[in-house]
């Protein structure tokens, strides 16, 4: 228990949720106060709240990806002296998948858990999108999720830390999953309508 909750902080999973709910709490209010001020008609309630909860999944994905809470501590403690040195350094925990295979430890503890949590993190993007945008085809939104991670894995190295391919995978995987299942869902409620 006290590992998962080890490996839940740093990965900066806490931050991350308080960051959403934030985002979500003003996301839904200047949502209303933009469509009062408009007089536009509100969306049905299901896409509005798919529509808060995208906005509190991307604040949630920038704070864990893109926010360098460890590395400024480091500068702040003095172990790194500048970013430049930081960025050189780099968060080097490249491509585990491929390490795991290679070093006969695939099903190591926190490989697998490294593995699942990027499959995870994917997964409420690519259910979300369908769910707001029920248009989109299924490969779209598949394009739009590897797009995402892909943006995600290259802008990485910005804030001192690396772009994984495994990452980009995983990550894709994960939308298709939640892809999936949000087309599932929609073709049930499509019937069930018809019917």
């Amino acid at each position: 228990m006290l590992n998962l909750l080890y490996l839940l902080k740093s990965h900066r999973v806490f931050e991350a949720a308080i960051a959403a709910a934030i985002v979500i709490m003003i996301y839904t209010a200047a949502r209303v106060i933009f469509l009062k001020a408009k007089k536009l008609p509100r969306k049905p309630m299901n896409e509005e709240i798919c529509r808060a909860l995208l906005a509190g999944y991307i604040a949630a994905l920038v704070m864990m990806v893109w926010f360098p809470w460890d590395e400024l501590r480091f500068i702040r403690s003095g172990m790194i002296k500048s970013w430049a040195e930081l960025i050189e350094i780099g968060d080097y925990t490249n491509n585990m998948w491929l390490w795991g295979v290679l070093s006969g430890k695939l099903f190591d503890g926190y490989i697998v858990f490294e593995l699942l949590a990027n499959v995870a993190l994917f997964v409420p993007y690519g259910f979300l999108i369908p769910m707001i945008w029920r248009k989109l085809k299924w490969w779209a939104v598949w394009l739009i999720c590897l797009g995402t991670t892909a943006a995600v894995e290259l802008l990485q190295p910005l804030v001192a830390r690396t772009g994984d391919l495994d990452d980009v995978l995983t990550n894709f995987i994960g939308g298709i999953i939640g892809c999936s299942i949000a087309k599932l869902i929609l073709k049930i409620i499509k019937s069930r309508k018809t019917a």
